[in-house]
């Protein structure tokens, strides 16, 4: 059983967007003492159910940490993280793995596919542990299959695939279980910027059609633009953020202007 918070759910923005994540002054330290690294110092956040929010900041400045904290995938020091009015800091290991399980899904940059698996078979491998049935299985994966335009690869193997092909593959996964939250911690890190396109228009696909809320760390100016909100940290603490009107090739210079600002990041132009 999750431990609900007793205030109601009808969080919005502007009084339109209902509030699915909140995060209230969390903070997250490595070693002890003397030594210790502030990772993330009291940071507050909100997003709203369906954005695509991305998390930039300079090498270290704990992007990687507030994504895994988000996502309970790490505990904070103090603090609350509420998701869909669950307080997630409250929950034993057990339950937030179900959670994760069920509600979330995780790109990551090193793929984490198996190669003795081909393309479906590591696709669907989530609703497989999860004993799905045959029909679900089928059902999510065919949807996926024509959101995403995949079902060439079904039966290809891994080592027979590009690094952009293995990066569709590795959200195609992600995505199996339906999640409401997608999270992605540097997706375009290891692709060329053709792969990286491809990727990232996916990936509007999948916010815009399916109403999946997107958390992405990253470093890249251009990854970022995709984004409808940037909420940039610095040395551990949210700095500032920018909101995209709309136009993609504005945005993109914003996030520029504000990475020379804060320091650190990487970008090259809108092919």
């Amino acid at each position: 059983m999750y431990t609900l918070l007793n205030n109601n759910n009808n969080y919005s923005i502007n009084g339109e967007f209902h509030l699915q994540i909140i995060v209230k002054n969390i903070a997250k330290d490595y070693g002890k003492k003397k030594n210790a690294v502030h990772a993330l110092k009291d940071i507050d956040l909100q997003v709203a159910q369906g954005e695509f929010v991305g998390i930039m900041g300079p090498s270290g400045a704990g992007k990687s940490t507030l994504l895994n904290a988000i996502s309970t995938n790490e505990r904070p020091d103090h603090g609350q993280i509420i998701i869909d009015s669950i307080d997630m800091t409250q929950q034993h290991d057990k339950t937030l793995a179900q959670y994760r399980r069920h509600k979330m899904g995780f790109i990551y940059q090193s793929f984490e596919l198996l190669d003795s698996l081909n393309v479906k078979e590591n696709i669907i491998l989530p609703l497989v542990l999860n004993h799905s049935s045959k029909k679900v299985i089928e059902e999510r994966f065919d949807h996926l299959n024509r959101l995403l335009d995949i079902g060439e690869l079904s039966h290809r193997s891994i080592d027979d695939l590009s690094l952009g092909q293995r990066q569709i593959i590795s959200a195609a996964r992600a995505l199996i279980n339906n999640p409401e939250i997608l999270f992605a911690d540097e997706p375009t890190g290891s692709l060329d910027s053709k792969s990286a396109t491809i990727l990232l228009n996916y990936m509007q696909i999948i916010n815009q059609r399916e109403k999946t809320t997107i958390l992405m760390a990253t470093h890249d100016a251009f990854t970022a633009s995709y984004c409808s909100r940037v909420v940039f940290i610095k040395d551990g603490s949210v700095f500032s953020e920018i909101v995209n009107s709309g136009d993609r090739n504005a945005f993109f210079e914003q996030v520029i202007n504000m990475q020379r600002t804060i320091g650190g990041g990487s970008y090259f132009n809108i092919p």
